[in-house]
């Protein structure tokens, strides 16, 4: 969900850090060639047993979301639907703790959708291979974290997906979009692909025993947790910002 108004509530650094690279721009750039609506024909060529050597990508934007597969959206989805060939490319612009990010996509009640790594794709590496990001976060005068959670499911042909777990009861452990975004190129130069520091949910493709995958699926878990106001709003569901590859590898 992303709630309006609270763009005041302090949660990075007051003054901008100078960006290395400038990923607004690129972005926008980039969004000019892709098309959300063109489903690319899945990879069925390569072995499910085969191997990939780790490597920097060409462009740093394929270090992150290429290209849409499948947008289904669930009741309540219209925020950031207009602007989803931007947004959702590149790292994540990230809140903070106390803050949701604005620069999102939501999937709606029970929404779906599928991403494809046509160019440089995650690989089994020591520890988290990528992650997702959400826009979880702490509002005033709360305690708890508000979340609404994915289930990250994950291929290597496109057309056969396997689930990594996730409890859809509290805390909702294995689940997408339980952590705040830290990672924000506006505000701070954290890493967006270090799990360690970016903040956002990680995954391992070692605990479903796969080398590599070239499609992430995530689906909203229909927990309608943010109410009825922000299906009638167009705000409800899991609320997409980005997805970092930290071991990735070329075709």
């Amino acid at each position: 969900m992303v709630f309006d108004g609270s763009a005041d509530v302090p949660s990075l650094t007051a003054n901008a850090s100078p960006a290395l690279f400038d990923w607004r721009k690129a972005r926008e750039d980039a969004a000019g060639g892709t098309d959300a609506t063109e489903d690319p024909l899945p990879d069925t060529n390569i072995a499910p047993s085969v191997t990939f050597a780790e490597s920097d990508p060409e462009n740093p934007l394929d270090a992150f979301i290429q290209e849409f597969v499948l947008f289904a959206p669930g009741p309540g989805s219209r925020f950031g639907q207009d602007s989803m060939n931007t947004w959702l490319l590149g790292p994540p612009f990230g809140g903070g703790l106390y803050v949701q990010s604005a620069d999102v996509v939501s999937l709606g009640n029970g929404g779906e959708i599928i991403l494809s790594f046509p160019r440089f794709f995650p690989i089994n590496g020591d520890g988290p291979d990528f992650i997702i990001f959400e826009n979880a976060f702490t509002p005033r005068g709360s305690a708890t974290l508000f979340m609404e959670p994915g289930i990250v499911g994950v291929s290597q042909d496109g057309i056969d997906f396997v689930d990594f777990p996730c409890s859809l009861s509290a805390p909702y452990t294995g689940c997408a979009g339980t952590h705040a975004v830290l990672a924000n190129p506006d505000y701070n130069t954290i890493n967006p692909r270090d799990p360690d520091t970016a903040g956002g949910d990680a995954y391992d493709l070692q605990t479903l025993g796969l080398n590599y995958i070239k499609y992430i699926r995530i689906r909203d878990s229909n927990l309608k947790l943010a109410g009825e106001a922000a299906t009638s709003t167009g705000q409800a569901g899991f609320d997409l910002d980005a997805i970092a590859i930290v071991h990735g590898a070329k075709p």
